[in-house]
């Protein structure tokens, strides 16, 4: 019973354990400094924050917010290429006096629910998320803005507010860095999105309207030739307009590495309102990314056959003590230079163990900590079997019965009415020697 109550509580400790610990801390500094007001970047494969800048402040998204119309499109419509989808007058006029990115979408146009992910997500058309957005939201954009919120406080962004499918600014439109990457991460996992914008140029068929025609990314990362380019940009989205700055969200892959990198509010115009020759958001981000596949590694911070702890071992006429090992290796994404012998293992376990016990039976967990912050957790595990002394174990349950609190109250409560017992016999010889004393004086 002690045995099944012992990893019980280890269970209960190391579920509030995990669900408690984020899968690392952003303790990690490059060599150079970034104009953006928030940045958060993910490796993909671990979970792991290796830097972030001001992650829940409330900053505005531009055309990063045709992420999230995008993935309402994908998560809406189940068959992109045979949904049509037909522009109407009414929303491409409210664009017709602004000078914002367009994808020339003409009134009357059809166009199939793919193709408007490609406007939105190479040439960041504000007038095809406005398209997407009266479609999904029944005619309605407004229920569509309604959707969009919804899902981005399911997704865990709630600091997020959405007041357009499209970013044009509004103060009440606004998100963070960590959210947009919440949003992103989200979207990536569709096929569909990741595929359109890791697209640098796409041809748009012939429609009803025009003769076929050329689309090009806004994201310059992606185009050879740039001063910004890299080969491991695989998408995501830009956004721009003077009061949000330059923003960026970039997908990232090489050497079998994944990034996502959310990047807001870098610098746009200077104090003269003067636009700055270099796009920051690419610039920074190339520094980010190039750092970052640069200088981590995935390394094994501690291997599973490393014993850990060593903890009393009750009712074995084998060993008084057993060793526990982790469950499995734990591996983090560390700086090269970061020795993984000077990580911290940290194991958490009962004060003893009972026999028997089997090899692999969880009796508690370990945490690896690089600076005082967990980049790994792993259950403890014991190393071998170890069979009951069937002798002790009798012994020590005549001495748990003993010592039960049950078995004590027991007999308290016996000694009491013992008592009680002897205090009643006293009371009636008392009073039957009062009585023979009465019934002599009356004969006399």
């Amino acid at each position: 019973m002690k045995k099944i109550i012992s990893v019980f509580i280890c269970a209960v400790i190391l579920s509030f354990t995990l669900l408690s610990v984020p899968s690392a801390a952003a303790t990690y500094k490059p060599d150079f400094e970034l104009t953006a007001k928030g940045v958060y970047l993910v490796n993909l494969d671990t979970d792991t924050v290796i830097y972030e800048k001001n992650k829940d402040q409330k900053l505005y998204p531009a055309s990063l917010t045709k992420i999230m119309t995008c993935l309402l499109l994908c998560e809406m419509v189940p068959d992109l290429d045979n949904t049509v989808i037909t522009a109407k007058a009414s929303i491409l006029g409210s664009f017709s006096t602004m000078n914002v990115s367009l994808a020339g979408i003409l009134a009357g146009e059809e166009l199939t629910a793919r193709e408007l992910l490609y406007c939105m997500l190479l040439q960041s058309g504000n007038e095809a998320a406005a398209i997407v957005a009266d479609y999904l939201g029944d005619q309605s954009i407004n229920n569509f803005i309604d959707m969009m919120n919804k899902r981005a406080k399911e997704l865990g962004a709630v600091n997020t507010n959405f007041v357009n499918p499209h970013g044009l600014h509004d103060d009440d439109h606004y998100t963070t860095a960590y959210d947009m990457y919440l949003i992103a991460k989200e979207a990536i996992k569709h096929e569909e999105i990741l595929e359109i914008a890791s697209t640098y140029s796409y041809q748009l068929r012939k429609t009803n309207k025009r003769e076929p025609e050329w689309l090009v990314s806004t994201n310059k990362m992606m185009q050879k030739g740039s001063a910004y380019y890299r080969s491991y940009i695989k998408g995501l989205k830009t956004g721009t307009t003077t009061p949000a700055g330059k923003c960026f969200t970039a997908y990232a892959e090489k050497n079998g590495y994944h990034y996502l990198s959310v990047m807001l509010g870098a610098a746009y115009k200077d104090e003269n309102g003067n636009v700055y020759s270099e796009n920051y958001a690419f610039s920074e981000t190339a520094k980010l990314l190039d750092w970052a596949f640069e200088k981590f590694t995935l390394k094994t911070l501690l291997p599973s056959d490393k014993f850990c702890a060593q903890i009393p071992l009750r009712l074995s006429s084998d060993s008084d003590s057993l060793l526990l090992y982790p469950s499995e290796k734990v591996v983090a994404l560390i700086p090269d230079e970061i020795d993984p012998s000077s990580v911290q293992v940290i194991p958490h376990t009962n004060t003893f163990v009972e026999a028997p016990v089997k090899k692999g039976d969880v009796l508690g967990y370990v945490e690896v900590k690089l600076a005082d912050e967990v980049v790994g957790i792993a259950d403890l595990v014991a190393g071998q079997d170890v069979k009951r002394n069937e002798f002790l174990y009798l012994i020590n349950l005549v001495k748990n019965i003993f010592t039960s609190v049950w078995i004590k109250l027991a007999l308290c409560l016996l000694i009491l009415f013992a008592l009680l017992y002897v205090l009643l016999i006293i009371r009636q010889e008392y009073n039957a020697q009062r009585y023979r004393s009465i019934i002599k004086k009356r004969r006399f």
